[in-house]
């Protein structure tokens, strides 16, 4: 009677234990599928990225680090099968990055931390980020004070402003940046809300690193060979 009772109790214990695995197991599956449903902001499908760091004392000059990334956007994007490619300092949902504040020219009492990122104008295509007004920034701004905001980042400069295109504030190396466009909110973690983000030309500060993105008509790994 005793060792009945105690594989009786042992197989209760059994029952439980799976019980509460396969809630938990429900719960996380379903947590997981509510990520991945929730709205990114961009759209990666075909697209192949590729981290980039450069380093050495040929890139210690920022004329020759832009020169690299110039030539590399040049031959990428003519690549067959290459539908858009373009360049930025750091990927969504890959988190949070330094923030620099952002205030309007004569109120620099009044600064709003941004997320910053550096990318070069065929980005927002390559990964498919909706542009609500004006444009991404162009090869034509090369030399010019230029900068994209997301909506939230736009709203803290010009809150009541429906179309803030073309104004002027201070950027991240506290000078005066036009307002070129307006893009959609991208989350940097999938369980965060997006935080606001302020872009600007690769060339006005020519990072040491980053990530190539490459959006292909086909498979993104048939691209992979030539890209490397």
């Amino acid at each position: 009677r005793h060792g009945l009772r105690l594989r009786e109790g042992l197989i209760s214990l059994e029952v439980g234990l799976s019980t509460a695995l396969l809630i938990v197991a429900g719960l996380l599956t379903s947590s997981l599928t509510r990520l991945l449903q929730v709205d990114k902001g961009f759209d990666a499908d075909h697209v192949l990225t590729v981290d980039i760091g450069l380093s050495g004392n040929l890139y210690a000059e920022p004329a020759n680090r832009e020169r690299f990334f110039d030539r590399l956007l040049a031959k990428v994007s003519a690549i067959p099968g290459v539908q858009a490619s373009g360049f930025v300092t750091a990927l969504p949902t890959r988190g949070e990055t330094w923030q620099d504040p952002i205030y309007l020219e004569g109120e620099s009492s009044r600064r709003h931390p941004v997320n910053n990122r550096y990318a070069s104008p065929g980005y927002f295509r390559a990964m498919n980020i909706a542009i609500r007004q004006g444009r991404a920034f162009e090869e034509s701004h090369r030399g010019r004070g230029v900068a994209v905001l997301s909506e939230k980042a736009a709203k803290l400069l010009w809150p009541g402003e429906p179309n803030p295109v073309g104004w002027r504030f201070m950027g991240e190396d506290d000078k005066p940046k036009t307002l070129v466009g307006v893009v959609a909110e991208v989350r940097a973690v999938l369980h965060s809300d997006p935080p606001p983000t302020a872009y600007y030309p690769y060339w006005q500060r020519v990072p040491g690193g980053g990530t190539l993105v490459v959006q292909t008509t086909a498979d993104p790994h048939t691209a992979a060979g030539a890209v490397r």
